[in-house]
């Protein structure tokens, strides 16, 4: 099957992620629309998110930047000038931390096409410390990483920009996001909720629109009809100054939405970038937080129609046997076959993934089968 976004075709009907920061190998043999992910914590859970993360961009350096520093993964380098400057731990990108000329990374689906490989490129990693990289590689600008996606050749990234001066890096970065490297739109959603001027972007965006109405039922299992309209305020330009208020049926004045608490917010950022998402992924971490148990069937009744309408593929992790148990309850009521649960476990420096689908779930929560 084809990764393209065709309907109901699947974006990644499977997945092989290898050699990427803790995992070894691993193999999904089927994905769904909306894949569940579960397991101990330190198994790979949001790894795999950041895989997909990763394969979205076709391996874009900003990406694997952000990846990194979101894990603290940062190293300190000389640049022209003899001054230490921080910059992304590539090293770390690698399983085991000590890539060589054989040491690569593969995400895409299972088969032949439409992969993604990342490989430390020979005669700059062969038996040197990353942090001291010779001035050979700088000068010469040398690609640090090899990036080919489907057989074909990216532009890797320059030793230069690892090594130079900040403002070489810059204009490096900006060139590239201008060439447009992302094979899908992908919207990555951490484990707290988002920030005020994250969810005010995704409101731009739905605003009067179909959207926009859709979004704001996401809340009805929580408030009811109570809350009626959204807007948000703030000036544009500034990022520290925007948030959304919403008008209540109980209130003559509009409120902020985050006073109806994180859980409000969590499930209204999430529905905007079911909307923000279209023909894309969207990747949600520890999907639990903010979120009572009672609201985890409706919510994720939300989650799945929204993901069919706009043709996005979800992956979520979880903890949570209420986050089991709702999505089970939720994915047995859609007539089509679309949904995972993903169990992971890890045996050694082994990773195993158990995939159920709807019949499955509901045998292990009828029964209380531990898939966590």
């Amino acid at each position: 099957m084809d990764t393209q976004s065709c309907g109901d075709t699947l974006h990644l009907p499977s997945l092989w992620v290898k050699g990427l920061l803790g995992i070894p190998e691993l193999t999904i043999p089927q994905l769904g629309r909306v894949t569940l992910l579960v397991g101990k914590n330190g198994v790979g859970k949001s790894t795999l998110l950041d895989a997909v993360r990763i394969y979205a961009a076709r391996g874009d350096y900003s990406v694997l930047a952000s990846v990194l520093e979101s894990r603290d993964e940062i190293a300190s380098f000389t640049d022209d000038d003899g001054e230490e400057t921080p910059a992304p731990n590539l090293e770390a990108l690698f399983y085991g931390r000590n890539p060589g000329p054989e040491s690569a990374i593969a995400i895409g689906p299972t088969g032949g096409k439409q992969k993604l490989l990342i490989t430390a490129k020979p005669g700059i990693w062969d038996g040197a410390d990353a942090h001291s990289l010779g001035d050979d590689a700088a000068n010469d600008d040398l690609p640090l990483l090899g990036i080919a996606f489907d057989g074909v050749e990216q532009e890797g990234i320059p030793a230069s920009v690892m090594l130079g001066s900040v403002n070489p890096r810059r204009r490096w970065l900006r060139r590239r996001r201008s060439e447009g490297s992302m094979l899908f739109l992908c919207q990555s959603l951490g484990p707290n909720a988002p920030e005020n001027d994250d969810v005010a972007q995704f409101w731009d965006k739905v605003a009067l629109t179909p959207d926009e109405g859709r979004a704001i039922e996401a809340l009805r299992p929580i408030y009811g009809d109570a809350v009626q309209r959204v807007a948000a305020i703030g000036d544009p330009r500034s990022r520290y100054e925007r948030r959304l208020v919403v008008s209540r049926k109980d209130r003559n004045e509009p409120v902020p939405l985050r006073s109806l608490g994180e859980g409000a917010v969590r499930i209204f950022g999430i529905a905007l970038a079911l909307a923000n998402s279209k023909g894309g992924f969207l990747l949600i971490d520890e999907v639990e937080n903010g979120l009572h148990y009672s609201v985890q069937s409706d919510f994720w009744k939300m989650v799945l129609q929204a993901a069919r309408d706009n043709d996005v593929q979800v992956l979520a992790t979880t903890h949570s046997w209420d986050v089991v148990e709702g999505f089970t309850e939720a994915a047995t009521e859609f007539e089509t076959d679309d949904s995972r649960l993903v169990s992971l476990t890890r045996r050694r420096e082994k990773i195993f993934a158990t995939t159920l689908a709807e019949h499955q779930m509901q045998v292990a929560t009828r029964h209380r089968i531990e898939v966590r």
